[in-house]
């Protein structure tokens, strides 16, 4: 029987590889029948062979008729959802009717979740729960609802994050991540990837309040989830970290009436300690501004008295020419300039003095 099968396997393999070169001569519905026999005997072959790129005779095949080929294929449930995903992910990837189609990108996210859910353990951890992952990173034409549906309940946690994420659903994300995972690290990364001060304090309220945070859900070990107590450690390293962004009102109404008081002196000794820090690096930074605009003003005052005198051969240190009777103005660099001159180049003057005969003076 091993033989048999053996043998079998490097004929699929050998018809395939015909088929992919074109040498066979058949027709799509007869490479069509030899791609469902080939399947169900090798289906890593088949899927091989039919996303070899032209001009490979098998690629001018519509997606559609090869999928139901694999498909027909005598093979159970769980290799036909393999097959299945490993064929549309070339679909999705390497051609235009599957690049730009919702059917596609969608039935590769619900093939490669039933074919990830087919594991024992740990289903996010196969082959097809990473291809699942990052296509639900990536594409944006697949129907989110649509899976999200489809894998609710399941053990796909970080993809039921995701989906809940582009859904806009921030909080059933946070409730897998923070209560069924545990995963403090990852629920803090989503929530500054999910932007805003609201994420922050709906992870608070899931620490301080977890009753009811895992109806319908169960442990990431499959277990049955028990009811969880109040984590008023993880509040209060949430707060250490992010309780200088929120609103001091906020944190308060977020806490339980029920929270020991010296529970909650630790997180609001912590908040309440880095305001008046803020408070006082902020009164620091009003002073210094404020002494930084007195001494500019004051510089400003003594610059606007300095006195210039002229005489009667003095000329214009940009233009050239003799002063005379002309208006004129001190440039901040100490030349003497007419008052045309200044007034190109922008300068900021102060009523403008005329020379006189023999000696004038003049102020900036």
């Amino acid at each position: 029987a091993a033989q048999r099968g053996a043998a079998r396997r490097v004929a699929a393999r050998a018809a395939m590889v015909t088929l992919r070169d074109g040498a066979a001569g058949l027709s799509p519905d007869a490479a069509l029948e030899h791609v469902s026999w080939a399947a169900a005997v090798d289906p890593v072959a088949a899927v091989e062979a039919l996303a070899a790129p032209p001009p490979s005779s098998l690629a001018s095949l519509a997606p559609a008729d090869a999928l139901a080929a694999l498909q027909r294929a005598e093979l159970s449930e769980a290799q036909r959802d393999d097959v299945a995903w490993r064929y549309l992910e070339h679909v999705v990837r390497d051609t235009a009717a599957g690049a730009e189609s919702e059917t596609y990108h969608t039935e590769l996210a619900l093939c490669a979740a039933r074919a990830a859910l087919n594991a024992r353990d740990a289903p996010e951890g196969t082959e097809a729960g990473a291809a699942l992952l990052s296509h639900l990173a990536t594409s944006r034409l697949l129907c989110v609802p649509q899976v999200l549906r489809a894998v609710a309940g399941t053990r796909l946690y970080r993809a039921r994050v995701v989906l809940h994420g582009r859904m806009g659903d921030h909080l059933a994300a946070l409730r897998i991540l923070a209560i069924t995972l545990r995963d403090a690290e990852a629920a803090e990364r989503y929530c500054q990837q999910a932007g805003g001060d609201e994420a922050y304090l709906q992870l608070l309220g899931l620490y301080l309040d977890p009753k009811g945070a895992q109806a319908g859900e169960a442990n990431a070990d499959g277990s049955s989830a028990a009811p969880l107590e109040p984590d008023y450690e993880a509040a209060a390293d949430l707060l250490a970290s992010r309780g200088a962004s929120l609103d001091p009102r906020d944190v308060l109404e977020a806490l339980p009436s029920a929270m020991p008081l010296a529970a909650a002196m630790a997180p609001l000794g912590r908040m309440l300690q880095d305001r008046a820090t803020r408070c006082r690096q902020a009164q620091v930074a009003r002073s210094l501004a404020r002494a930084d605009n007195l001494a500019a003003a004051y510089a400003r005052l003594g610059e606007l008295d300095r006195r210039v005198t002229v005489t009667d051969d003095k000329v214009c240190a940009t233009c050239g020419a003799r002063l005379g009777t002309r208006l004129f103005g001190l440039l901040p660099s100490g030349a003497v300039a007419c008052y045309a001159c200044l007034r190109q180049r922008g300068e900021p003057v102060s009523e403008p003095t005329s020379s006189g005969a023999g000696r004038a003076s003049g102020q900036l």
